[in-house]
């Protein structure tokens, strides 16, 4: 890896290289955006790789039970554990099935709508998930150690305004769909 300091601000050779080169087949286009855009698939890449553990727990396993646990009652709707997540039901069913083989949640029927199934955190659970909460914190701290907290800042600022683009573009093309399909469906 080669990094360079290009105006003041770092950067890797081969995304500034690769960025370049989709400029040159794009000419009205500016070459940054191709970096940001690599720069940001690899770092979230880089995030998410393998399948770490934090104390004996995959991160998967982990993160289901933060989101119970932060819930009052450490009950949630399985549905709504997998949209806190971004994970599909089937992912979620995964999870669910390892936590609760090893005693760390249990499935309960919701008794007013029988379609809804609730994962509960039992107590063995909850005693796992405060013994790994204190190596996920130093895991963050450590990954993030690079950078002040005024970049820290500029980065969320960034990462939100980019994800309000993105969410506002999506939507918009889900309505645009819609329209087309009750205008085909009309005529």
């Amino acid at each position: 890896m080669a990094f360079t300091v290009r105006d003041g601000l770092l950067t890797e050779d081969w995304a500034q290289e690769l960025g370049e080169w989709y400029q040159s087949h794009a000419p009205e286009r500016d070459s940054v955006s191709y970096e940001a855009h690599l720069l940001l698939a690899r770092t979230y890449k880089a995030l998410s790789s393998g399948s770490r553990r934090i104390t004996g727990l995959p991160e998967g396993r982990y993160a289901v039970l933060r989101v119970i646990y932060q819930t009052p009652g450490r009950r949630l709707p399985m549905s709504e554990i997998g949209r806190a997540l971004t994970m599909s039901p089937a992912n979620i069913t995964k999870l669910i099935d390892g936590l609760e083989q090893e005693g760390l949640v249990r499935r309960v029927t919701n008794e007013d709508d029988k379609r809804v199934t609730w994962a509960e955190m039992t107590a063995t659970g909850g005693a796992a998930f405060l013994k790994a909460l204190p190596e996920a914190v130093a895991n963050v701290d450590d990954t993030w150690s690079a950078l002040t907290h005024d970049e820290k800042q500029l980065l969320v600022h960034m990462l939100t305004k980019l994800r309000m683009h993105l969410l506002t573009r999506d939507a918009a093309a889900s309505a645009t769909e819609g329209l087309k399909a009750t205008a085909g469906a009309a005529c």
